[in-house]
């Protein structure tokens, strides 16, 4: 699979908002990061494909390299997740807030309930990148940090 961009004119609206519980008891909302952090987001099915934990480790991995350019990551996906992603797990136990990501993909490339998708918003909170699937294990970090550089970089409007 590969990364859709959404351009300058396809951010002109925000991601759905959504206000969620982790696993540790925080409340996270899409709103608090708005014009300071880029979210990194990681929508997991409750059955993990195979290929996905070595690819997690990875991008666990590689959480500091995304603060330094201004970008938090969590997964979403249901309770039975926690302690099997090495990833902040914000729980999405009816599937709502997965549905309405979804919904940013055209409609013949919309993942299944059952595949994993990630969705890069910008500092804005606008959706800057997304991608059904996870990358490959030995790309993964890098897939998503040349994405969020990218952003980071960017000149204002």
């Amino acid at each position: 699979m590969t990364w859709i961009e959404f351009g300058p004119a396809g951010r002109q609206h925000g991601a759905p908002d959504f206000r969620l519980v982790s696993t540790t008891g925080e409340t996270v909302s899409r709103v608090q990061f708005r014009q300071r952090t880029h979210l990194v987001l990681l929508f997991l099915p409750a059955s993990l494909p195979p290929s996905a934990g070595e690819a997690l480790q990875r991008l666990a991995a590689a959480r500091d390299d995304l603060a330094e350019a201004s970008a938090a990551l969590y997964a979403l996906g249901d309770s039975s997740l926690a302690g099997r992603v090495a990833l902040p797990l914000l729980v999405d136990a009816d599937g709502a807030v997965r549905q309405a990501y979804a919904a940013l993909f055209p409609p013949d490339q919309r993942p299944t309930n059952a595949e994993p998708f990630a969705v890069i918003l910008d500092r804005y909170g606008a959706p800057a990148f997304i991608r059904r699937g996870l990358p490959d294990a030995s790309a993964i970090s890098e897939e998503f940090l040349t994405r969020v550089w990218g952003l980071e970089y960017e000149c204002p409007e």
